[in-house]
Parts: structure tokens; C-alpha cells; sequence
């Protein structure tokens, strides 16, 4: 994503009663299905569409959560400015209780947030990873040391706190809530949603990819607005069971990731 400023559109903001208007399972295709859609409401010729639009996360999370290049892929077709494409797209995203705001960015982003209800449903529309076996994959036998900068092992630590979370819960008798996962809304809990939810690829960019979604695991395990289990004497509260329903998709993600690798998924280290 280009760090051009943004150009806002008007904000679509949603209060509680909208929560439930949502997708029950939604996934990165289900946004690019929503957005094609919605281009369609636009009175863009469905000829013109992509059959998959692309969904991106923006990395500044300050701007927004998720970005699509439609109108700048199409605007040579159209013989329209991207800007203004992506501002008829935007237009019609907002009527969708999927988006709780969105905005255009120069030269043709759409930029959108999602719902709680919308972020909880990527997590329900989770499925594990379709990654090659490991044994089809190069050995990784040659390890640096394993200190905190081996990317490997960040990501093997991040697989063993997530057990070490379940494990925990289970001896107190915390539940998971996943019915509950719209609580989940502090920055934290948004990034490890965004990254546990996009598609893991086979191929050299896998442990870029697997990097990034074990800091993002990291942060939110190391903050403490974001506890999956009380402290000390505390009652269990909404929040630690809805977070604790994040913990079995994290589990999921990173032990797939860590096979695709070539690498053990430990439960402990």
C-alpha cells in the first residue's frame, strides 16, 4: 500500500443492534465477492471485473485494516480515473453491514474496517491451511542458533505459547466463547484476526508470511489488555473466553505452517 494521504469518502459506522448483519463464515474471497458486487451496484460492466478481486491488508493499521486494488486494475478497461472508481465502489460498500468504515486512498485504494461481527466471522470461516507435506518441502536441518532473531524458531515459540495458553485455560476451567469474539476489538486482537485469516501460499514467501503471523501472535500474547486467562484471583470475564476462541485457529495456523516448513510444531519449548 502507498502511504499517499487518504482521501475520505464518508464513514458507515455501525452501533451495537448492527452487530448480528453479518456474514456468519467470511473469508478473504467473501470480501473480493462483496467488493465485486458491489462494483457491479456501481454500474461497472461485470465483463470488465476480475473474477477474483484482490483483498490486501494495509500495514498501518492507524489508516485502515484491509485495501483492494480493484479500481486500479480495471481503470485501463473502464477508461475511468481509479480515483474516481474507487469512490463509486466505496459508495456502495457502505450500505453493507460488513464494513464499519470506508474510505479511498490516491492513486485508487479502497480502503476499508471491518465489523467486530465481520472480524469474528473471519475467524469462523477459518479452515486449516491446504499446505504441501512437509517431506515435500526442503530440509531444514541446517538451523542457525536458535536465538529470538531465527525466524523459525519465532514461529515454533509462537506455536508452543498458544498450547501453553490452552493448556492453562484447561486447568482453570476457562472456556472459549467463539460466539463472543466481537469483544475481541483492541489493536492487538484486530492484527493476530488479520493475519491468522490470510491464505498461507507454498513457496519462498511462506516464512515471510508465517513470520509475520507469529509477531503478530507475540504482541497479542504479550499484551495484557488482551488476556486469554484472569490474573491471579480475578473472575473470568467475556473477554478471556472470546479470546480464548482465537487461540485453536492461532494452534491451527502456525502447526500447518510449521509442517509446510519442515519443521516439529511444538506444544512446549
Amino acid at each position: 500500500m502507498p502511504t499517499a494521504r487518504l482521501l475520505l469518502v464518508r464513514c458507515g459506522c455501525r452501533t451495537p443492534a448492527d452487530r448480528h448483519l453479518y456474514h456468519e463464515r467470511v473469508t478473504p474471497v467473501v470480501l473480493g465477492e462483496l467488493i465485486r458486487a458491489a462494483a457491479g451496484r456501481a454500474g461497472l460492466d461485470s465483463a470488465s471485473l476480475p473474477g477474483t478481486v484482490p483483498v490486501e491488508l494495509v500495514h498501518d493499521l492507524d489508516r485502515s485494516e484491509y485495501a483492494t486494488p480493484l479500481a486500479l486494475s480495471i481503470a485501463g478497461v473502464t477508461a475511468t480515473a481509479p480515483l474516481s472508481l474507487a469512490r463509486r465502489i466505496a459508495d456502495q460498500l457502505l450500505d453493507d453491514p460488513t464494513f464499519a468504515q470506508v474510505d479511498v486512498a490516491a492513486p485508487g485504494f479502497v480502503n476499508f474496517r471491518l465489523t467486530p461481527g465481520a472480524r469474528a466471522g473471519l475467524i469462523r470461516g477459518l479452515t486449516r491451511p491446504e499446505l504441501p507435506p512437509a517431506d515435500s518441502l526442503p530440509d531444514l536441518v541446517n538451523w542457525p542458533d536458535r536465538v529470538a532473531t531465527n525466524p523459525y524458531y519465532l514461529v515454533q515459540l509462537a506455536c508452543a505459547r498458544m498450547h501453553r495458553l490452552a493448556r492453562h485455560s484447561a486447568q482453570i476451567d476457562v472456556q472459549a466463547a467463539p460466539e463472543l469474539l466481537e469483544l475481541a476489538e483492541h489493536r492487538c486482537d484486530v492484527q493476530v484476526i488479520r493475519q491468522l485469516t490470510q491464505r498461507l501460499r507454498p513457496g519462498p514467501g511462506l516464512l515471510a508470511r508465517l513470520s509475520r503471523v507469529a509477531e503478530a501472535v507475540h504482541a497479542w500474547a504479550d499484551e495484557p489488555a488482551c488476556s486469554v486467562v484472569p490474573v491471579g484471583h480475578a473472575a473470568v470475564q467475556d473477554g478471556h473466553r472470546a479470546r480464548l476462541a482465537l487461540v485453536g485457529p492461532a494452534i491451527t495456523v502456525l502447526t500447518a505452517g510449521c509442517h509446510a516448513l519442515g519443521i516439529d510444531a511444538p506444544e512446549r519449548i
